[in-house]
């Protein structure tokens, strides 16, 4: 523990031995409460005196695993930017709290978790990273969102999750974060034998998107823009996947995971035009490479 009183910052690292009782009270952190704007906790342990932290900005607890977490019980942080906390279950609350958060991190373990309505009401979000979200969006395909509604600021969103016959959920959900720069999606599987195939081609600003399926997928029709930097897809047939790529003239960066083949098919990359590809990455291949090298 930092014992300047004029700290800043505070790293706490809970040992075993302490894990199961150990917790920051007044005692603690009374000398740091004027100057405190980063706390940072490792392994586990408790923190009880949000009242006595009013003017943090980053609040990192990924390491405090707990069953449920309530948004509500930071409400004196009203100029928290930074929030990370490891949980089974959150709540966002009825009010939206923390008029400043910019980047929200949030990792499940168990189930996934439909975000609620209130979740549109932190406007200055920035950085989301949910694992396995859920977006309620199916009541709301043929509306017209109101300002108040969207999320103007957000450049990252990850661990987004939807079903194979969900694609134009993704299209409204795009609307409602127009300026999205970086999108994670995961798809799972259904009884629907529907193909996802999202129109993500009007959202010019989206240069990094990463789609992954719970089984192999073909995915025929995967419009993106044209000025994609960075794909990353997995689990998706590779023969449509790469076909995809001729269309993005600003690709940089190219990973395929765990990709799915046809059985005795033959993968030409000579019949590939990289325009701008400067990284190739194939993780999780059952092939044979031959005459790559020779063509580099």
């Amino acid at each position: 523990m930092v014992k300047s009183k004029t700290a800043s910052r505070v790293s706490v690292n809970f040992t075993d031995e302490l894990s199961k009782c150990a917790y920051l009270d007044s005692k603690v952190l009374n000398p740091l409460h004027k100057h405190l704007r980063s706390l940072i906790t490792t392994n586990r342990g408790r923190i009880s005196e949000w009242n006595l932290m009013r003017l943090l900005k980053v609040l990192e607890l990924s390491s405090l695993d707990v069953n449920y977490f309530s948004l509500a019980t930071l409400k004196p942080l009203i100029h928290l930017k930074y929030l990370a906390v490891s949980t089974r279950e959150v709540d966002f609350h009825a009010d939206p709290y923390l008029p400043n958060l910019e980047t929200l991190i949030v990792k499940y373990f168990i189930r996934r978790s439909v975000l609620p309505a209130i979740f549109w009401k932190f406007e200055k979000l920035r950085h989301v990273e949910i694992n396995n979200a859920v977006f309620d969006l199916e009541n709301n395909k043929q509306m017209i969102f109101e300002e108040s509604s969207k999320l103007e600021n957000l450049r990252v969103l990850r661990k987004v999750y939807f079903q194979t016959d969900q694609s134009d959920s993704v299209d409204v959900l795009l609307r409602r974060c127009p300026n999205l720069q970086e999108l994670d999606i995961s798809i799972g599987a259904n009884d629907n034998s529907a193909e996802f195939c999202p129109k993500l081609e009007c959202f010019t600003q989206l240069q990094i998107f990463r789609l992954s399926f719970q089984w192999p997928q073909i995915v025929s029709e995967l419009h993106l823009p044209s000025n994609l930097m960075k794909l990353v897809q997995e689990k998706t047939h590779i023969e449509s996947a790469i076909s995809i790529v001729g269309e993005l003239l600003c690709l940089e960066y190219l990973q395929l995971r765990s990709p799915y083949f046809s059985r005795n098919k033959e993968w030409c990359l000579r019949d590939i035009t990289f325009h701008k590809l400067k990284y190739l990455k194939l993780v999780g291949l059952s092939i044979c490479l031959g005459g790559i090298l020779s063509q580099a």
